[in-house]
């Protein structure tokens, strides 16, 4: 949760400011993954993303912590699920100019479009 509180800059053009995709991208190179600069790039990852038609908190459940979400032109990831059933997402966003948490439902679940989920394939 280093990125918390972290102010929202798009295209990162301010030098304390990431967007979305340039702080999932800088989540998940701490793991040696190299990731595409913008939303378009990182969805597009071959054989690990794949488009959706639904989302709810117990669809994404069936997913492990630190899958990327994506909604028009923005990423999120899924952190994990409360004990209420609540799904929570890390994301940079301008709604506030931050990087924060937030949960599925009071984001939107009907905008989510696509998910990346980087794992050792069985």
């Amino acid at each position: 949760y280093l990125y918390l509180g972290t102010s929202y800059s798009w295209g990162d053009k301010t030098y304390y400011g990431l967007d979305c995709s340039s702080t999932m991208a800088s989540i998940y190179a701490c793991f040696g993954i190299k990731m595409g600069r913008n939303t378009s790039n990182q969805w597009r990852t071959p054989i690990y993303g794949k488009t959706i038609t639904t989302m709810s908190n117990a669809i994404l459940q069936t997913y492990q912590p630190g899958t990327l979400i994506y909604s028009s032109g923005h990423v999120m990831m899924y952190v994990g699920t409360d004990v209420s059933g609540n799904a929570w997402l890390l994301h940079n966003t301008s709604n506030g100019n931050i990087c924060k948490l937030q949960t599925l439902s009071s984001y939107g679940a009907s905008s989510i479009r696509y998910i990346l989920e980087l794992r050792v394939m069985d």
